[in-house]
């Protein structure tokens, strides 16, 4: 399907962190919509699925983009099979998820998104209890 064709492609050819924090957040909004609406379509991937969700959400920086890398990581965890993450991946994705700690984030003074430093925690706090792989 062409479902699997986009993840795919997407996984092994964006070099996400290179990127705009717009067009990042775009990729990764793609991502979220690919790891929920068309789950019985990646899971086939493998972990394909789990190397290509930490390729696009390493080294992320903007408290926006930060909110939906951890939402797409819980989501990784928690509702998708455990072949789709293997021992090596989960490894990584503890690498990348635990690198944000400890969350030291105040937004500026015309912030216009009301991401809050608490907002980021609570949304680190259970990508990082949404499995007990992460143990």
């Amino acid at each position: 399907p062409i479902v699997y064709t986009v993840a795919r492609t997407l996984f092994k050819t964006v070099h996400t962190p290179s990127h705009t924090q717009a067009v990042r957040k775009a990729i990764l909004d793609l991502t979220l919509l690919l790891v929920t609406e068309w789950a019985h379509v990646l899971e086939s991937m493998s972990e394909l699925l789990g190397d290509g969700v930490i390729s696009m959400i390493e080294e992320e920086r903007d408290p926006r983009n930060l909110l939906l890398s951890f939402h797409i990581s819980e989501v990784l965890l928690k509702e998708r099979p455990e072949r789709c993450l293997s021992e090596e991946g989960l490894s990584v994705l503890f690498e990348a998820l635990t690198s944000y700690f400890p969350i030291t984030f105040t937004p500026p003074k015309d912030d216009k998104y009301g991401i809050t430093g608490e907002d980021l925690k609570a949304a680190l706090n259970t990508a990082l209890a949404s499995s007990k792989r992460m143990a």
